[in-house]
């Protein structure tokens, strides 16, 4: 017997290498599909992606939160994360994904009192550029996975936001 296992391509996942590593939403609709038995996810998309029972969380495989790193624009004007409370634009990778998950749960956390504009723009890649053309104005990512950006002054690093739940599962 084969078991199919997606992860997503994070340095958390190198444990299963031999898995095929693909982001949480595409892992959702494999599940949906059929072309995957198991997939370890983000949580945030996970739950976000549950719908019709046809999925089903049975476990977590790493206890601890995710660290979300919040990434600006390097000249960007904001100092804290609260200045993002305005008229900005946060960018995700899809909806429902963590970037998206996160990005409604800091304006509830921070208590903004609106739902923040979140526009789907695609993968890190595609984060990182909507972000230096001014297409969205912050975007949040796994703190780790960022720090090359960072380190390269693609973009500057704000904060960071840390849910209650568990980060993968």
């Amino acid at each position: 017997m084969v078991l199919r296992v997606g992860c997503v391509p994070e340095h958390f996942s190198a444990p299963l290498v031999r898995a095929a590593e693909i982001g949480t939403g595409d892992m959702m609709r494999r599940l949906e599909a059929g072309e995957l038995d198991v997939a370890i996810c983000v949580t945030e998309g996970l739950v976000a992606g549950i719908k019709n029972n046809a999925i089903r969380l049975f476990g977590t495989f790493v206890e601890t939160p995710l660290p979300w790193a919040v990434s600006v624009r390097v000249d960007a004007a904001y100092a804290t994360l609260d200045d993002l409370a305005g008229n900005v634009v946060f960018g995700a990778s899809r909806l429902g994904s963590g970037s998206d998950v996160m990005a409604r749960y800091m304006a509830s956390q921070f208590e903004w009192g609106h739902e923040p504009d979140v526009r789907v723009v695609g993968d890190i890649h595609a984060l990182v550029n909507g972000v230096q053309t001014r297409t969205i104005d912050a975007f949040l990512w796994e703190r780790t996975t960022m720090q090359r950006h960072y380190t390269q002054n693609e973009v500057r690093y704000l904060g960071t936001v840390r849910p209650p739940w568990p980060a993968f599962s």
